[in-house]
């Protein structure tokens, strides 16, 4: 059995995700080599739903939604499953998103859309910035977060100020560094690109885990 904060998580019904990048036509005709933003759209929709079902419980791991944000976030209603999103520096919800606008107003601007995401069908936002480390611990599986302590899919490393600090010895599970790594160290990337574009099984992540302290896997 997992656990946030001392709240029991039934581990064989949780999935993890990133990076969907809904309605992001750069990301799904430049990057990932779709003909169509539609067609990516359809095709990350289609997996998920294979994948996940209605009593499931995903985390997004952030970056869900970008594009005209209005028509992206309706396709968060053709997703199965309760929907738990800590944003990344993409999603309109993040305090990371606003941080560096020079007004006050903007800067709390990611209340607003709280409201926005969770009308759209999201049914939880945890805020990775608010909590210890800046990371939210799930036992038995390692400490949620957007991003990796350390690594980008730039050449720059940014967003230096909402990385996470990690107990050592434990795990990172994060997305936004795409298709860069899936293993690094002690760091596992749930982005949709390294797992055909579509969340991961809990049980899958414990079961790589475990194959890398062992030294059978990709955890150099």
């Amino acid at each position: 059995m997992a656990s946030i904060d001392g709240s029991p998580i039934e581990i064989e019904r949780v999935f993890f995700t990133s990076d969907l990048h809904l309605g992001h036509v750069n990301a799904a005709v430049k990057h990932r080599g779709f003909s169509s933003v539609d067609e990516m759209n359809e095709l990350i929709i289609r997996r998920w739903n294979e994948r996940v079902g209605d009593g499931d419980q995903v985390f997004v791991l952030g970056d869900l939604c970008m594009g005209k944000i209005a028509d992206s976030l309706e396709l968060v209603s053709r997703l199965k499953g309760r929907i738990t999103l800590i944003p990344g520096n993409h999603d309109r919800c993040s305090i990371t998103h606003w941080a560096e606008h020079k007004t006050v107003a903007k800067r709390d601007a990611w209340l607003d859309w709280e409201r926005v995401y969770l009308d759209a069908g999201v049914a939880e936002i945890l805020h990775a910035e608010h909590s210890p480390g800046r990371c939210i611990e799930m036992k038995g599986v390692g400490y949620l977060s957007h991003y990796p302590p350390r690594g980008d899919h730039t050449v720059e490393e940014r967003y230096l100020g909402a990385r996470p600090t990690i107990p050592e010895g434990a795990w990172s599970v994060h997305g936004h560094v795409h298709d860069v790594w899936t293993v690094r160290g002690r760091m596992i990337n749930v982005g949709i690109d390294v797992w055909d574009f579509g969340p991961v099984w809990a049980y899958t992540l414990q079961d790589v885990m475990g194959a890398c302290e062992l030294g059978l896997g990709s955890g150099a």
